[in-house]
């Protein structure tokens, strides 16, 4: 995650302040807690955001997002489990097993940044409509 932290640093445009790998859980909450919006992969960010009551966009390839998804912002993710699923396991959903995953590295790269990046243009459009962006739990 830090090689990735600083490659995402050193290609912005913006000022970024990396704190991959620098941060508690503790203090990684707060930061979460006070964000308008995390963007992940499934992992324990997904599920501290949703406990602060952040909306997430979360990305998903190698699980099923009805079974591990951001559970309070299934709106906002990004599914292309079933496009891995075929192309790595050659299985459908409906086929597979409920807590199949797809364990191939190269999975992640079925989702596209265009992917990302409409769900996030989706979820600022919202933000500024003055839309609800987590549901109640």
């Amino acid at each position: 995650e830090q090689a990735y932290g600083e490659r995402i640093t050193a290609l912005s445009k913006v000022p970024v302040t990396n704190l991959v790998g620098k941060t508690s859980l503790k203090q990684l909450m707060g930061l979460l807690g006070r964000g308008t919006v995390l963007v992940s992969p499934d992992s324990g960010p997904v599920h501290m955001g949703t406990a602060a009551g952040v909306p997430v966009i979360g990305l998903y390839a190698t699980t099923n997002p009805d079974r591990a998804g951001p559970y309070l912002s299934q709106r906002w993710r990004v599914d292309r489990y079933p496009d891995a699923l075929a192309r790595f396991n050659h299985e459908t959903p409906d086929a597979a097993s409920w807590g199949t995953r797809v364990r191939d590295p190269a999975a992640m790269d079925c989702i596209a940044v265009a992917d990302v990046t409409g769900k996030l243009d989706e979820l600022m459009a919202a933000k500024s409509r003055g839309e609800r962006l987590v549901q109640d739990s």
